[in-house]
C-alpha cells in the first residue's frame, strides 16, 4: 500500500506462472533460511524491482493442508512504477474499495478478502 495515496498494488500474474492471467499481490516460496518476512522483501525486490523503504504488517495465513500462505501487507511511502520480471505482465495501484471488484482475482487474493485479512 502506497502511504500518499492509500491506494493498492496488484501485479497481473503471466502465462509462465501457476494461477495465469490473475491479478494478485506479490509473494513467493519461502527460501531454507527466510522467514516468511524476509522472504517477503526478497520477492518484491525480485518481481517488482522496487529495494526502497517498506514497513511489512503481517495480517491472515491461508491454510490447505501443508500448504501454508503467509499474508502481508507492504507499506511503501510512495506509489512506484514497478520494473516488472517475468512472472507479471502488469500492474495496477488500485483503491482498497475497488478490489472486492476487480476482474480475475487471484485466489489468494479471493480468500482474504473472503476472510476480513485485508484490514487496511
Amino acid at each position: 500500500m502506497a502511504e500518499d495515496t492509500g491506494r493498492v498494488l496488484l501485479v497481473l500474474r503471466s502465462g509462465h506462472v501457476n494461477e495465469p492471467w490473475t491479478w494478485a499481490a506479490v509473494g513467493g516460496k519461502i527460501d531454507p533460511g527466510e522467514t516468511a518476512s524476509e522472504a517477503l522483501v526478497r520477492e518484491v525486490e525480485e518481481e517488482l524491482g522496487y529495494d526502497g523503504p517498506l514497513r511489512l504488517r503481517r495480517i491472515k495465513a491461508f491454510l490447505a493442508g501443508d500448504f501454508v500462505y503467509h499474508n502481508h501487507i507492504g507499506y511503501v511511502p510512495h506509489e512506484f512504477a514497478p520494473s516488472l520480471n517475468w512472472e507479471s505482465d502488469d500492474y495496477a495501484w488500485v483503491e482498497p474499495e475497488e478490489i472486492d471488484d476487480w476482474p480475475d482475482l487471484h485466489f489468494g487474493v479471493e480468500w482474504l478478502l473472503d476472510n476480513g485479512g485485508l484490514d487496511l
